[in-house]
C-alpha cells in the first residue's frame, strides 16, 4: 500500500528531490511499471540527469493500482541509482484513461523536434555540457548537420591545412545561404567526378 511520508520524517532521499515535491514522496517500491508501456527509454541518460539535478518532475501513477502512467523510466533510473523514495502524484483515473495518457505522453515526445541552430548556439554557450544530456560528439553532429564542418584539429591546424595539401576544410555560413552553399558544394563535387572520368 502507498506510504506517503510526513514532511518531518523525510531526511534520507529528500536531498535528491526538489523541495516543492516533498509532499509527494513515497517509497519507490510502492510503484510498479505499467504493464503496457511499450516505450524503451534511455535509463542511463535519465540516471545521469537524476544524479546531476535530482528529481524535479514527479512521476504520475494510477492510484487504484499504483501502476506508473508517466515516468516509468524515471522510476527505473531512480531504482538503478539505489534511491528508496521518489516523488509521485496519484491520479484518480480508470485503466483505459491511464493507458491513453501513457500512450499520448510517449507519442507527443516522439513528435517533438528542435530549433537546431538555437540548440547549437545554446550548447556552445555552456561552459561545460555535463548535466545537459548532450555530449561533445552530439554537438559536433548537430553542427555538421547544420552546415558547419568541424574537424578535431585546432584553429591553427585548420588554417594551415586549408592552404595545405591534405584536403582539410571548414565551411561556415549563415542559415539564409544554406541552399546557395549546398548548390556550390554539389557543383564542385560534380566537377571533381567529371574530371576523374576524363
Amino acid at each position: 500500500m502507498q506510504s506517503l511520508r510526513a514532511r518531518s520524517s523525510i531526511a534520507s532521499m529528500s536531498d535528491n528531490i526538489a523541495p516543492v515535491l516533498h509532499d509527494f514522496i513515497i517509497d519507490i517500491d510502492d510503484l510498479v511499471e505499467h504493464p503496457k508501456n511499450a516505450r524503451q527509454g534511455d535509463v542511463g541518460a535519465i540516471s545521469q540527469s537524476l544524479e546531476a539535478h535530482g528529481q524535479y518532475d514527479p512521476i504520475k501513477y494510477r492510484a487504484e493500482t499504483m501502476e506508473i502512467v508517466v515516468g516509468n523510466h524515471r522510476w527505473k533510473a531512480a531504482k538503478a541509482l539505489g534511491w528508496t523514495e521518489v516523488a509521485a502524484i496519484p491520479l484518480d483515473i480508470d485503466a483505459e484513461e491511464a493507458l491513453l495518457i501513457l500512450l499520448n505522453d510517449n507519442r507527443s515526445s516522439d513528435l517533438a523536434s528542435y530549433d537546431e541552430p538555437l540548440l547549437i548556439e545554446t550548447l556552445k554557450g555552456l561552459p561545460d555540457l555535463s548535466g545537459s544530456g548532450f555530449t561533445g560528439d552530439d554537438l559536433d553532429d548537430l553542427i555538421a548537420q547544420n552546415g558547419e564542418w568541424v574537424s578535431d584539429m585546432d584553429d591553427a591546424e585548420i588554417s594551415e591545412a586549408t592552404s595545405g595539401t591534405d584536403g582539410s576544410f571548414k565551411i561556415t555560413f549563415d542559415e539564409h545561404d544554406r541552399e546557395e552553399v549546398r548548390e556550390a558544394i554539389t557543383n564542385a563535387i560534380d566537377g571533381i567526378e567529371s574530371a576523374r572520368l576524363l
